[in-house]
């Protein structure tokens, strides 16, 4: 898991140009069911954290072949949308 660097943050939050905040997940699944791990937990998730932080999906789909990536190590999954408002990144650290 990556997590949030608070210095970096907070250079985010100050240098603040206005407008959304879009957040990219790239994500690679385990081929041990990891696809449908992440599936129940995003289903169960969403509707909690869209509202809650003002995530708004505006694509969600499969990868395919990587164009800069090792071999085996291209996307499985990936999505990206805007939050509404940059404090929603300070909301989801608390």
């Amino acid at each position: 898991m990556i997590e949030i660097d608070e210095h970096a943050l907070n250079a985010l939050l100050s240098e603040d140009p206005g407008g959304p905040v879009v957040m990219l997940n790239l994500l690679r699944f385990r081929p041990d069911g990891g696809r449908e791990s992440y599936q129940r937990y995003a289903e169960a998730l969403s509707p909690v954290v869209n509202v809650r932080y003002g995530l708004q999906v505006d694509y969600l789909g499969d990868g395919g072949r990587a164009l800069v990536a090792e071999a085996g190590a291209g996307l499985g999954h990936g999505g990206f949308g805007p939050l509404s408002e940059p404090a929603g990144v300070r909301r989801h650290d608390s």
